[in-house]
């Protein structure tokens, strides 16, 4: 990729303008710094925009407030404060160095410098050690331009050092080279694998927070073939998988976002990470990486079924009654997320069925399911009791039935008629069921 010698000014959005303009109109320096500069070259300047200057950040608080700008001090031991303007915020942090880190993710000390050139050699990689000013140009003492260029993730300075600095920055590297579709260069990579086992002093959801965007990069397939040693030392539970087993779930991770043409969502994504793995040990692992409830439950509803489910693929005929009962039960797991949830298991079944070479009987069944689910998610049947256009309160009434477990049962009656196709799910149409089959219903 041919990446430009700077950047135009008029990329950088008005809202920033205005903060950098306020710092320098009180005597200050600042430059833009991190993600904005390094998508920016790449023609992406669609990142958050973060400063960094020589004020204190008293000053630098004190020039904004001037200015007629709301400022927040979010991390004022680091020198760091929070700008915004329009609804954006723009982190402003003083220039500085750091210490050593003895928890393995903040510095013990730091020490406000003078000059950005000593602030950008803190920073984790190149690519993101880079500053540019709209009149100044771009900043670039590490080389980040050519590695953004070339394509390479390589460390600021010691690799060790700045691994062990904080350990999130192993997973970060990772996460960066799927994004991009980087390689990383070699002594880097080298510093990975020998660090890896200080992710274990990593707190559980920052490690959630790194491999959710690693999967989101739809290279999980990559990340695992050629991140092993990182992936396993990140997640307990991946560790205990065999050889064999590591081997199929790279193939079946790169299928599964290869059948959904890129388009899967973060619900299968976890699913496929974690298909070698026991339910309970998926269930753990997202739960301590402070997962979202409905990823956590969406993901257990899959591995279950995909265990659970297996004899629906081995029976000659596939019936629109076992399809829906399989709708029905994720639904009810993952409390409202049926139909979603039964495609995304289809997919998890065809990438296993190439992975484990599966029969044409088993093939030819997950197309029926497929084709069955996609006429039954059209008709909108309902896949519990309250999706009924009848009441229960209705039910009772019609029926001359006192609250209790009998009108539950009852309209799980209903539901499964109309599931059944004896009735459509129209008032009056069950209204003159109920009452045609009153006998039925309350025997």
């Amino acid at each position: 990729m041919t990446m430009p010698k700077t950047l135009s000014p008029g990329l950088l959005p008005a809202y920033a303008m205005r903060v950098l303009s306020a710092l320098e109109d009180a005597g200050w320096e600042a430059w833009i710094v991190g993600g904005w500069v390094r998508d920016a070259l790449r023609g992406d300047p669609a990142h958050d925009v973060d400063m960094a200057s020589n004020a204190p950040w008293k000053k630098s608080e004190q020039a904004l407030r001037e200015a007629g700008i709301d400022v927040h001090e979010t991390g004022t031991a680091h020198g760091t404060i929070t700008a915004v303007v329009d609804d954006k915020p723009i982190e402003i942090t003083t220039y500085r160095t750091e210490s050593t880190y003895s928890d393995f993710r903040h510095p013990d000390s730091v020490t406000f410098v003078d000059t950005i050139e000593q602030d950008l050699s803190r920073r984790d990689f190149t690519i993101n050690a880079m500053a540019w000013h709209p009149i100044r140009g771009l900043k670039d003492p590490f080389g980040g331009r050519k590695d953004l260029a070339a394509g390479i993730i390589r460390a600021v300075g010691d690799p060790q050092k700045r691994f062990h600095e904080d350990a999130l920055r192993i997973l970060r590297a990772v996460r960066f080279a799927a994004r991009y579709s980087f390689v990383i260069d070699p002594e880097t990579q080298q510093a990975l694998e020998k660090c890896s086992g200080e992710l274990a002093l990593i707190a559980s959801e920052r490690i959630g927070q790194e491999l959710n965007r690693i999967l989101e990069s739809k290279r999980l397939g990559w990340a695992l073939k050629y991140e092993r040693i990182v992936l396993r030392a990140a997640v307990s539970e991946l560790a205990k998988l065999s050889k064999q087993q590591w081997e199929e779930l790279c193939e079946e991770a790169s299928l599964i976002e290869a059948l959904a043409g890129g388009l899967c969502p973060q619900t299968l994504r976890w699913a496929a990470l974690f298909s070698q793995n026991t339910v309970k040990e998926a269930q753990n692992a997202l739960k301590r990486m402070a997962q979202r409830t409905e990823v956590v439950a969406g993901v257990e509803a899959l591995l279950m079924e995909n265990e659970a489910a297996a004899d629906l693929l081995e029976r000659k005929s596939v019936t629109r009654e076992k399809v829906l009962n399989l709708v029905s039960e994720l639904e009810r797991m993952s409390k409202g997320s049926g139909f979603p949830l039964s495609f995304q298991l289809v997919e998890l079944w065809q990438a296993r069925s190439i992975v484990e070479r599966w029969t044409d009987e088993r093939r030819r069944n997950i197309a029926t399911i497929k084709t069955l689910l996609t006429e039954l998610c059209a008709e909108k049947l309902p896949l519990k009791p309250a999706e009924l256009v009848l009441s229960g309160c209705e039910a009772m009434e019609l029926l001359k039935l006192e609250p209790g477990p009998k009108v539950g049962n009852v309209m799980n009656e209903i539901l499964h008629q109309v599931t059944a196709g004896a009735v459509s799910n129209n008032h009056d149409e069950l209204v003159s069921f109920v009452r045609n089959h009153a006998a039925e219903l309350t025997d």
